[in-house]
């Protein structure tokens, strides 16, 4: 298979011919079809964030596809099956992990930033079918950002929710990938107003950027007062064979928000 592998820290990512992987008793082989581009991934690129066991490495920790092996005793997926894949992999045995922070295990193997490779490739060998999260509207090259962009400020949103009371407002400091998730999600499951803050310069060029508030669901950031140092269509992308298309549109898939 093909697989665009990290060879050497700051140099550009190499398209590599690799065997393709075949599952073991637990595993799935997904075709990917989507794997969006992290920004986590480019401070490993550059090699800000040694942390990788070995080169080459094939990176990539959104990742969506479709099922095409499973190994045996595997039972809640099956072979053409669309399916996310959430890529914060743990032991699987510890406290952290059995309560549901696997993401936080000590011993991580995270797909693309461990021992395990990750999904800028073809197939992308999945350890355990509880990784695996079944697509029913969402196509997995939309749906393949979600497993971390919106997940991490969606974790964040959930922790955050005994203390917001419709009466009250909740700071947003950043918008950018993770942050234009972090308002809509706010919007959908707090009730409360919302300021957003960011540095650098907004994008309408009439002024430098600033905070505002609103309750109003419907209008779009520049029409609340809202900073757009990135845009409110975020340009960071996840990529198909074709293409790219922006998170904007898997957002409002998954989320019913535009």
């Amino acid at each position: 298979m093909k697989a665009a592998r990290l060879r050497a820290y700051g140099t550009p990512l190499r398209i590599d011919e690799v065997p393709t992987p075949a599952p073991g008793p637990g595993q799935v082989v997904v075709a990917v079809q989507g794997a969006g581009f992290c920004h986590s991934d480019i401070h490993v690129i550059d090699g800000e964030i040694p942390i990788l066991p070995r080169l080459p490495m094939i990176l990539g920790h959104e990742n969506a596809g479709v099922v095409a092996a499973v190994g045996s005793g595997v039972r809640t997926v099956g072979v053409g099956q669309s399916v996310a894949v959430f890529g914060g992999w743990g032991c699987g045995q510890c406290n952290l992990c059995v309560t549901g922070h696997e993401q936080l295990c000590e011993t991580p193997a995270w797909a693309g930033l461990s021992a395990n490779d990750g999904g800028y490739a073809e197939y992308l060998l999945v350890p355990h079918e509880r990784y695996l999260v079944p697509l029913t509207n969402l196509k997995p090259v939309e749906a393949a950002p979600l497993t971390d962009a919106a997940l991490t400020p969606y974790r964040a949103v959930q922790k955050a929710l005994t203390f917001l009371q419709p009466d009250h407002f909740a700071l947003l400091i950043g918008f950018g990938g993770l942050g234009q998730y972090g308002l809509k999600l706010l919007h959908l499951l707090s009730g409360c107003g919302v300021i957003v803050v960011d540095v650098g310069h907004c994008t309408r060029g009439d002024g430098p950027a600033y905070a505002d508030s609103s309750r109003d669901r419907t209008a779009r950031p520049h029409q609340r007062g809202v900073p757009t140092t990135q845009g409110w269509r975020d340009r960071r992308t996840c990529s198909d064979r074709s293409g790219g298309v922006t998170r904007e549109r898997a957002s409002e898939e998954m989320y019913g928000c535009a």
